[in-house]
């Protein structure tokens, strides 16, 4: 069987391998929200055993992405088929270079923008290496990437944004770089996921009607590239300067999950209230930093330990989508863990 991506302007067809994550995506999809602590890495897993996708690869602090991948590919004994790497800061490529030198890996999207820091170069020279073995890179430094599909059986992934470089209003060098970030969308059995990296809507602290930069060209450009999700990966792990109302109300999702960890206030209460005024319920919301305290007044800290240091590893999130388009989402430990 072939599988291809189909771009603005020319198809790719790729052969693949499938592999399977956990047992309960045999008859349907799973996807795992790593908690990498302060960070992103999340890996489905195909219907039928079929293969996995990474989405980042988590913090370059501790190996908990990395660990992820390893039972995986050991567990199926095959390859990745398609690693996102959302954009170029390190907590989200942290373990790249490691997974692409030691698993084969089919397909690799990339924002294409060059950094200085030594997680970026390592991921660089790294992704350079799999490709000279055969991965094929699309990268926004060099064709045009939103608009790009990618099928894998019943699965869809859709690219919606991504840039090699910030081209529209003014913005500070580390919103820039998140601006950029890839924004992916997946689809199965009419259900979908919007997966969109450290993508900007709003300025900190701005208004709450806001919708400016990388988000509101997602809307203007929304009827060609539907946003609409039930579930969202909330962007930049909840931070203010993203979820812009216009955004959400354009994904209108009935979920919405917050990856972050003990560092930068992440998730804020503002993007959290954003979504509730939306008329998500705070039963459908979750968050890899269960119970964790910071001292920014901006952090969402509802039913937080008292002077709790969330540690990664112990709110991985589950999500289970079956061929009806039925959703169970659950933490893998009932309560949170670990507080320092």
């Amino acid at each position: 069987m072939r599988e291809f991506l189909r771009g603005p302007a020319v198809y790719f067809f790729v052969c693949f391998l499938f592999f399977s994550l956990s047992s309960s995506a045999e008859n349907g999809l799973a996807v795992d929200i790593v908690d990498v602590g302060a960070g992103s890495c999340t890996i489905v897993t195909l219907p039928h055993k079929n293969g996995i996708l990474l989405f980042d690869a988590g913090n370059w602090r501790g190996k908990h992405c990395y660990s992820a991948v390893k039972r995986a590919v050991s567990n199926s004994n095959a390859n990745i088929k398609l690693m996102v790497v959302y954009h170029s800061d390190a907590d989200h490529l942290g373990d790249a270079a490691s997974i692409l030198k030691d698993f084969e890996v089919s397909n690799l999207v990339r924002t294409g923008f060059i950094s200085s820091s030594k997680s970026w170069e390592k991921f660089d020279a790294a992704a350079m290496e799999a490709e000279s073995r055969g991965t094929l890179i699309f990268s926004a430094a060099r064709q045009q990437i939103a608009g790009a599909q990618f099928l894998f059986g019943d699965v869809a992934i859709r690219i919606l944004y991504g840039k090699s470089k910030w081209d529209g209003a003014p913005l500070s060098s580390s919103e820039a770089r998140n601006a950029i970030s890839v924004v992916a969308k997946l689809e199965y059995a009419g259900r979908s996921i919007l997966i969109p990296g450290d993508t900007v809507g709003r300025d900190i602290g701005g208004a709450s009607d806001q919708c400016a930069y990388a988000e509101g060209e997602m809307v203007l450009n929304a009827k060609k590239l539907p946003l609409a999700s039930d579930i969202i990966i909330a962007p930049h792990h909840g931070s203010d300067s993203s979820s812009s109302s216009c955004f959400i109300e354009e994904v209108s999702p009935q979920y919405v999950i917050f990856q972050a960890g003990h560092k930068h206030g992440h998730p804020t209460i503002r993007a959290k209230d954003r979504y509730l005024a939306s008329g998500v319920k705070l039963h459908n919301i979750f968050r890899t930093d269960r119970g964790d305290s910071e001292s920014s007044p901006f952090d969402w800290e509802s039913d937080v330990k008292s002077f709790c240091n969330d540690k990664a590893g112990d709110d991985a999130i589950h999500i289970a989508i079956n061929a009806n388009g039925e959703i169970a989402i659950n933490y893998n430990n009932p309560e949170p863990s670990s507080c320092s």
